[in-house]
């Protein structure tokens, strides 16, 4: 079956289609934060895995951290917090 698509919907396909990537990256910026991680989340998904080489070893090391990071082993940090410590020791 066929999908039917609305006059708004087909016009604003088209429209997309003719956007540069600077276009489409401006309206991306443009939604709300939900919106944006969903689909900052979509294209990530959507790289292939040849695009980001990465070597055994580091996805071992990837693993061994994520293990402890889930155990509570070790605790994690925002860039936030990194920062602001940071700040405090180079007294800035």
């Amino acid at each position: 079956m066929a999908r039917e698509l609305s006059i708004d919907a087909l016009v604003g396909w088209i429209n997309f289609t003719f956007m540069s990537t600077a276009q489409i990256k401006e309206l991306a910026l443009s939604l709300p934060d939900r919106e944006r991680a969903d689909l900052a989340q979509a294209l990530w998904e959507s790289l292939d895995s040849s695009f980001f080489p990465v070597s055994e070893e580091f996805l071992v090391e990837l693993e061994r951290r994520d293990k402890k990071i889930s155990s509570g082993e070790v605790s994690c940090h925002t860039h936030e917090e990194v920062m602001a410590k940071a700040r405090r020791v180079l007294g800035c």
